[in-house]
């Protein structure tokens, strides 16, 4: 019984990433449908202006740390109605399962919603990160990493929760050496060495001192979440020293072996 259970936990698994890979990419990044579906469903149509062009173009253009009051929130969470619509479009799919073992699909059913809640815990705390428990979670840290360069390149990583299907069909993202620099600048890799840590420090500092304080609306952003991110970088990088994470990663330079582009290099060729 209990190899049973694992193997449709299994198989949950497997078609839950392909559905969310193939919702992701073609009905949240792309209009591929005919003008009359999407006249006649406004929900495509809503479901890829919230994704592609408010959550990827305007509120988190650059991932972390763009707090607007107006769109902070926006797409960060599937709806339950949400999550209905993925489950009934995925009724091709594991409905044969319910066919040839309804504890199967009761199985899958009962992952899809798991799948659901985790999305949305992990979506917001990708984006708007509070010190939660699972938060230092090698596992959290890598899907964090992982849709890290899905904003980076918005035709790669498109799993969230499920990293399988990007694999199978090879859409998964390398990361460049701004794209590495970003993720030390931002916690998601801790520096190998103490001159490193410094250089991170230092790189938070001018990054968000030149490129935060306007947001999309042109406004000044608060000081005090300026500061607040700068402290929580410096803290991150101080947990990291103390706990012995330090030595966990390779710095930018020395893991690609060539220097670093100029702080501000990356926002002048990368695509949001």
């Amino acid at each position: 019984m209990i190899i049973r259970l694992t193997m449709y936990l299994l198989l949950s698994y497997a078609i839950i990433s392909f559905v969310e890979h193939i919702i992701h990419r073609y009905f949240m990044h792309m209009k591929w449908l005919p003008a009359s579906v999407y006249q006649a469903c406004p929900f495509f149509n809503t479901t890829y202006e919230a994704h592609a062009v408010r959550h990827h173009r305007r509120w988190y253009k650059r991932f972390d740390y763009e707090p607007d009051p107006v769109g902070r929130l926006d797409n960060l969470a599937f709806t339950l109605s949400d999550s209905l619509a993925m489950l009934i479009s995925a009724l091709p799919l594991w409905a044969p399962l319910i066919f040839l073992s309804p504890i199967g699909g009761c199985v899958f059913v009962a992952s899809a919603f798991a799948h659901n809640r985790l999305w949305n815990a992990l979506h917001r705390q990708m984006h708007i990160p509070e010190d939660v428990f699972f938060k230092d979670w090698k596992v959290y840290r890598f899907l964090a990493r992982y849709h890290f360069m899905h904003h980076q390149m918005n035709g790669r990583n498109f799993n969230v929760v499920c990293p399988l299907a990007d694999f199978v069909l090879c859409r998964t993202a390398k990361p460049r050496v701004r794209d590495i620099r970003n993720m030390l600048t931002l916690g998601l890799l801790y520096p190998r060495t103490i001159r490193m840590r410094s250089r991170v420090a230092g790189w938070s500092t001018r990054r968000f001192a030149a490129h935060v304080p306007v947001n999309v609306h042109s406004e000044a952003l608060p000081t005090v979440d300026h500061e607040r991110h700068i402290l929580q970088t410096n803290n991150t990088l101080r947990s990291g020293e103390s706990s012995g994470r330090l030595n966990v990663v390779n710095s930018a330079d020395e893991a690609l072996g060539e220097p670093l582009p100029p702080c501000n290099a990356q926002h002048k060729s990368t695509r949001s």
